[in-house]
Formats: C-alpha cells, structure tokens, sequence
C-alpha cells in the first residue's frame, strides 16, 4: 500500500498546499503587524499598503487550496470514490479557488468594492466550500490509503477546525487587542496546509528516489 501513497497525485498538490499555508499565515501576520503599528484592524483599511499585500496573501490562500484539493481529487481510484467524493471535491474545490481569484481581482483593481462583496456572500462561499471539499477528499483519501494518512488527516482537520476555532477565539477579542486573535485561526489552518504539503511532498522524493533505484538496478542486471 505504502508504494501507492501519493502516486497518483499531481505533482502540482504538494506546492499548492505550501503555497495556501504560507499564505494563510502571512494573512495573519499582516494583520497582526498592522496592528501593533497602528492599533487598529487592517479589515478596510484601503490606504495602507498592507492591505493590498493582505488581499493577495488571503484570496491567494484559496487559490492554492483550491488547486491542491484539485490535485487530491484527481489522485481518487474507485468509481465510487470519484461519484461521491472526488467529483463533489473537485466542484467545491474549483468554486473556492476562483472565488478567491475573482475577489484578489476585485481587491486590487477596486478596493473599496471588497468588503461590499465580502459581506454579501463572496467570503463565506470560498472558504465554506474549501472547508467542504477538504472534508470530504480528507476523509475519503484517509480511508482509502491513496495518500500518506497524515496528510490525509491533515487536510481534514482543515476543514473541520478552522471554523469553529474562528468562533472559539471570538471571545477573547474583547478581552485582548482584537487584532491578535481575530485572524489568528488561520495560523493552525496554515500550518495544516503545510504539514500536508511537506509530507506530500517527502512522499513524491521517496517515490521518484525508488524508480530512480529500480531502474538502475534494471539497468545492472541486463
């Protein structure tokens, strides 16, 4: 089964999920340095630089993992996998990343319009169905083997913790500075994304390395 982990992904998952989790933490980052320099939140703050550079690293965020869900919908075997999962995966998974990029679009070509979209649905509806989709190609993969397990759990610990710790925290912004928990959810989604990258990524290097080996010992023996 091990030989079966993560072949048949696309080589372009594991940099998607590094990407969407180095993204994730940047947008909390941002938010936090905006923060300690001016005491204020970031959210509509369209003058400051920092506002843009958060635009691109949260909306790019759902890009990425949107293409990495993408990737780990392609990697599903089983027609039944595929009806139930891999198939809903992808189109959830599809919706939320060019949800992302229609509102990293929207945030730099016209900024003030963001927040207006934001709130009318165009938030909710990308992450929801990222968090959708990483539920269920998380938990089909992890009964089914396809990938490492840890990655598998990974991704569906995404989908299932970030919001409810988004909800958790929001207590605490009355007793702390807002800006140091509002955001601060989406440094453990972050960290998910990548720690299912790193291990997606480990496992193609072992893959690669071992035909690598068969083939030379092939070559040898002829």
């Amino acid at each position: 089964m091990n030989a079966n982990h993560g072949a048949g992904t696309p080589g372009f998952a594991a940099p998607a999920a590094l990407a969407a989790g180095g993204l994730l933490i940047g947008h909390y980052l941002l938010h936090l340095g905006y923060g300690l320099a001016t005491g204020g939140v970031l959210f509509g703050a369209t003058a400051s630089p920092a506002w843009y550079a958060d635009v691109v690293a949260f909306m790019g965020s759902h890009v990425g993992g949107g293409a990495a869900l993408l990737g780990l919908a392609a990697g599903l075997r089983g027609r039944r996998a595929i009806w139930w999962a891999g198939a809903p995966g992808a189109l959830l998974a599809a919706v939320g990343g060019a949800v992302g990029l229609t509102g990293m679009g929207i945030g730099l070509l016209r900024p003030h319009a963001l927040n207006g979209a934001m709130q009318a649905g165009l938030g909710p509806l990308s992450v929801l169905t990222l968090f959708l989709s990483a539920i269920l190609l998380g938990a089909v993969h992890l009964g089914a083997g396809r990938l490492p397990r840890p990655a598998a759990a990974c991704i569906l610990l995404y989908g299932l913790v970030t919001l409810p710790l988004g909800m958790a925290l929001m207590p605490l912004e009355k007793a702390v500075p807002s800006y140091l928990v509002m955001e601060l959810h989406f440094v453990v989604s972050g960290a998910l994304w990548i720690m299912a990258g790193l291990i997606l990524l480990r496992r193609r290097h072992a893959d690669a390395r071992g035909a690598g080996e068969h083939r030379t010992a092939a070559v040898v023996a002829t």
